[in-house]
């Protein structure tokens, strides 16, 4: 399998363990640090990481290539004044059908998941995690129909509430 990643951490790991190749897209240079210390060559070797910092909003593309308004932000107050466009975007370097599974658990994640429609193989997944959220249920319903849902409710690591990831498979 190829997969893609927004975000990378103990996924990245997970993931080099089991399939062909890993690419992610990651916004903050010091976890990315973190997470190449922990590979071995074999593993650094089928891993390519894209580091995309966030930019002032005021540098930023005009969204308009979304079907609803997206403003490729983070609610984190952190990245307040800050977009991710360019991290969004950076899926857009693959062709069309590139990936087996897309997972998205980085930043501005309604902006992702519209963006990796076209890059999900026939017959592969997207899956998002903590769609529990309600600022994500509107990009959730932009799913196109020949894409099937599933839903995985349940309790999560250091959190003391139950989460929820939602996987897409793509029938067409």
């Amino acid at each position: 399998m190829k997969v893609l990643e927004y975000g990378t951490g103990g996924s990245t790991l997970f993931f080099l363990d089991r399939v062909k190749s890993v690419v992610s897209i990651e916004h903050d240079a010091g976890w990315v640090g973190i997470v190449t210390s922990g590979l071995n060559a074999d593993e650094r070797s089928r891993w390519r990481c894209h580091l995309v910092e966030p930019e002032s909003t005021s540098l930023a593309s005009p969204p308009g290539s979304l079907p609803y308004r997206a403003d490729y932000r983070s609610n984190a107050p952190e990245y307040s004044g800050r977009t991710f466009h360019n991290y969004v975007l950076s899926i857009d370097d693959y062709p069309d059908g590139s990936f087996d599974l897309i997972m998205i658990d980085g930043r501005a994640r309604p902006s992702c998941f519209v963006h990796a429609f076209n890059k999900v193989k026939s017959r592969g997944y997207i899956v998002w995690d903590n769609t529990e959220r309600e600022n994500y249920h509107k990009a959730m319903s932009l799913a196109p129909k020949h894409m099937k849902m599933f839903d995985f409710p349940g309790p999560s690591p250091y959190a003391d509430f139950f989460t929820r990831t939602t996987a897409w498979f793509n029938e067409g």
